[in-house]
């Protein structure tokens, strides 16, 4: 029995799939796309509407075009602002309290290394043999601490705050890697 990841890699892998695959990354381009039109047009409409109210007009006499320009610039800063709690998702494992809306983002020790740069090969024994941090070459003892201070570190979602009980080393590269 084959498992359903396991046919959508067959079916991808054929023709027929190649151009099945394209079609769906074409739609859900073309959706965002249109969304992403859509918000520039009512931001374009709200702005020339609240101009003509400001300057007590009617709302023919304000500049469409110049409308346009300012509605994209509002919706590209939109689509730039990041929110740090998603970022941290990208190399975390939730964890919720039954019965509570207490939550804690525990780190994945691969994903939060590959988040800082390092990069680590080990040995069949699990020693580490090479380490490097952001290219460079790092000693194995540095890198095994970063992973150790990684080993019980979380952030608390409802605080807002970082708890790092063995150290705080790959707490402080996430934060200066978030930071820049």
């Amino acid at each position: 029995m084959l498992t359903f990841s396991t046919r959508i890699h067959i079916l991808f892998s054929t023709r027929e799939g190649k151009a099945l695959k394209k079609n769906i990354n074409l739609k859900e381009h073309v959706m965002r796309t249109y969304e992403t039109a859509r918000r520039v047009m009512t931001t374009a409409h709200d702005i020339r509407r609240a101009a003509a109210e400001k300057f007590n007009c009617r709302i023919s006499e304000i500049h469409w075009g110049e409308c346009l320009r300012m509605a994209w610039t509002t919706v590209k800063e939109e689509g730039n602002t990041v929110n740090t709690i998603d970022i941290i998702r990208t190399f975390t494992r939730s964890w919720t309290k039954p019965g509570t809306t207490e939550e804690r983002l525990y780190l994945d020790e691969d994903k939060t290394a590959k988040f800082i740069g390092l990069n680590v090969i080990r040995y069949k024994s699990g020693s580490i043999k090479h380490a490097t941090l952001n290219g460079e070459e790092i000693s194995n003892n540095k890198a095994d601490k970063i992973f150790f201070s990684m080993g019980r570190a979380y952030y608390d979602v409802v605080s807002e705050t970082w708890h790092h009980p063995f150290g705080n080393r790959a707490v402080e590269m996430i934060i200066a890697k978030l930071e820049a």
